[in-house]
């Protein structure tokens, strides 16, 4: 195979792969929280401490959640322009943690980072989200922004 074709078939592959693993994680995790989209509100998007991730985070989030959202660092929660609990009820996070390679030979496993997304509740405190291992977080992220907003706009 050419190397000219061997990119987008690549490309075309993980999107294949990110869109099933999105299905398969879905079903598999409750990902959206009970009240979710009953009232309206702001979508608190909490920075991460990876580069690729904030900058995925706003495009993403621009294309695919039609409610109204605002980009903000951890700390800015602790702000009293944030604390009106009834407008900004809900914080969608990205945690990633490096997880090292493993094993050796025919059986080592490259390191990969592992992913968390969830959208905490603010008023209770209680996180709903989903975990994953690899390098498909934007994909994933597309899928879950649109899950979000298919919750969203059903609710309103």
């Amino acid at each position: 195979m050419s190397p000219t074709l061997r990119i987008p078939l690549l490309s075309f592959l993980l999107v294949i792969a990110s869109t099933l693993s999105a299905q398969r994680i879905f079903r598999d995790q409750d990902p959206v929280p009970p009240d979710f989209g009953k009232a309206p509100g702001t979508l608190l998007l909490i920075r991460s401490d990876q580069k690729g991730v904030n900058k995925a985070l706003p495009a993403v989030f621009a294309e695919y959640y039609k409610g109204p959202f605002k980009l903000i660092d951890q700390a800015d929660l602790a702000l009293p322009e944030y604390a009106d609990r009834d407008a900004y009820r809900y914080a969608f996070r990205t945690v990633t943690k490096f997880v090292g390679a493993t094993g050796s030979g025919e059986s080592r496993m490259p390191a990969t980072y592992n992913y968390t997304f969830n959208v905490l509740d603010l008023k209770t405190d209680v996180p709903n989200g989903l975990t994953f291992d690899g390098a498909a977080y934007k994909g994933l992220m597309k899928a879950y922004a649109k899950k979000l907003e298919e919750v969203r706009a059903g609710g309103q």
